[in-house]
């Protein structure tokens, strides 16, 4: 149904950069209604034989990716609005809020920008939790992410904006 392989990182570990290979979609047949198909009409039985390179990233990690990077630095917006939220909360960054961050940082975006948001989830975990509390978020069986409200405007905006990509440093891109 789903391959999230470890290599040298772990492609779900704060990042979605897995190709096409991530998840399947029903597509069944008469002879086997149970089939499933990943972009492409790629089978589980392809992403399984370790020559088969079809839709995956091992052609990115050759040369690299190229483009421009913008970063919207919620963190910082935040402590200058006397925002308070938690990282690991259900805490939702509205697209009104972006294009506040754009604007105060006089950014404009480029078709083929990667797209990059800071939250400071790196800096919360490293500084600001106790070991108590890391081991409660590692043991929760409902752990909460912050991230960009899920919303269609939001996606909307992602895609008319023509990102190439978008990255951050939360453990989800949106909640």
């Amino acid at each position: 149904v789903a391959y999230d392989h470890i290599y040298i990182f772990h492609p779900q570990q704060s990042s979605q950069c897995d190709g096409h290979r991530h998840f399947s979609t029903p597509f069944p047949t008469t002879e086997a209604p149970e089939r499933r198909l990943f972009y492409g009409g790629v089978t589980a039985a392809d992403i399984s034989n370790r020559s088969n390179t079809r839709i995956g990233i091992q052609h990115w990690a050759r040369e690299g990716i190229c483009a421009r990077g913008v970063l919207l630095d919620y963190a910082e917006y935040a402590k200058r609005h006397s925002i308070s939220y938690k990282t690991l909360s259900d805490h939702a960054i509205p697209l009104s809020v972006l294009l506040d961050i754009a604007k105060e940082q006089n950014l404009s975006f480029r078709r083929g920008d990667i797209l990059f948001v800071r939250i400071g989830f790196t800096k919360e975990w490293d500084t600001e939790m106790s070991l108590a509390e890391k081991v409660a978020y590692g043991e929760s069986s409902n752990p909460q992410h912050m991230g960009l409200e899920g919303t269609e405007e939001m996606l909307r905006w992602i895609w008319d904006q023509g990102f190439a990509a978008v990255a951050g440093d939360a453990i989800s891109f949106e909640v």
